[in-house]
């Protein structure tokens, strides 16, 4: 499996040993496929970063790295999931000048935070929408922040009846 990740601001397709390693002893057969897809949907905007990853770009910006990436994961205000023991986070939220998340993902994040659980929502922002005329949410938060708030806020209202 071939994964972008970015790196130093442009976008590699090297292959991650340990997520490739995960990828190829996944039992369920459902989730691989939808990591795939994750995957996928992610690559166009710059893939997946590992925590890892992500921390090694916060440093020359902020005093503890850490624990920014910490609050915003357990406040979910950053989009991540975990695969097979690491924590992945889509590279399109993060404005890549001072790593700072973007307000546009940030804002639909805390919008679904409630309805969906992690794996939902990097689904929601990979995957086609209806609302937004079969577009997926990643490929239009850039140029339409507010159809894409619009439609969380519609998903969120049927998925919480």
């Amino acid at each position: 499996m071939n994964l972008a990740l970015a790196r130093s601001g442009t976008t590699t397709n090297r292959v991650s040993p340990t997520l490739v390693r995960a990828a190829s002893t996944a039992d369920d057969e459902g989730k691989f496929a939808q990591f795939t897809s994750l995957v996928n949907g992610f690559r166009r905007t710059g893939g997946l970063a590992s925590s890892d990853e992500v921390l090694c770009w916060l440093r020359p910006h902020v005093d503890q790295p850490i624990s920014v990436l910490a609050r915003w994961i357990v406040t979910r205000q950053a989009v991540s999931l975990e695969w097979q023991g690491c924590t992945l986070l889509p590279v399109f939220q993060f404005d890549r000048e001072d790593m700072s998340l973007r307000a546009g993902p940030r804002e639909v994040a805390i919008e679904l935070r409630g309805a969906f659980d992690d794996w939902d929502v990097a689904s929601w922002f990979s995957q086609p929408n209806s609302w937004l005329s079969g577009v997926a949410p990643v490929d239009l938060i850039a140029t339409d922040q507010a159809a894409v708030l619009q439609a969380a806020r519609a998903d969120r209202f049927i998925a919480r009846g």
